[in-house]
């Protein structure tokens, strides 16, 4: 989990890794299609349209799932259609990103674009 993470920093840093295209999420999907079939660290990436640090977010979080590939799946979540969701894992501000990593649904939770 830290090693995604360490990546998400790092990939702010450069940009020589291919993007690779995240897939957008609700409540349903979440619910009804990956937590049912869960077998990898999960990254979720809420956002939205009109937050600036989050279009500065989106291109890292391409990178990773390009480095990523199939060993962790990432998707985006737009908060201002998905309340629900916000409300389930207490999200506040974006952009916020959040890894579950096991299957008792312990995760962990970064707020705001990061600066270095």
């Amino acid at each position: 989990m830290k090693k995604i993470y360490m990546f998400l920093l790092m990939a702010m840093m450069t940009s020589v890794i291919a993007s690779a295209q995240i897939r957008y999420i609700d409540s349903d999907m979440l619910h009804n299609e990956i937590m049912p079939n869960y077998d990898r660290p999960i990254v979720l990436d809420f956002c939205a349209s009109w937050c600036g640090p989050c279009q500065k977010y989106a291109p890292v979080m391409d990178k990773a799932k390009a480095f990523y590939g199939n060993q962790v799946e990432f998707y985006k979540v737009d908060v201002d259609e998905n309340s629900d969701l916000c409300e389930i894992f207490n999200v506040m501000s974006v952009p916020t990103t959040i890894i579950i990593y096991n299957s008792e649904g312990y995760y962990y939770e970064s707020t705001g674009l990061l600066t270095l």
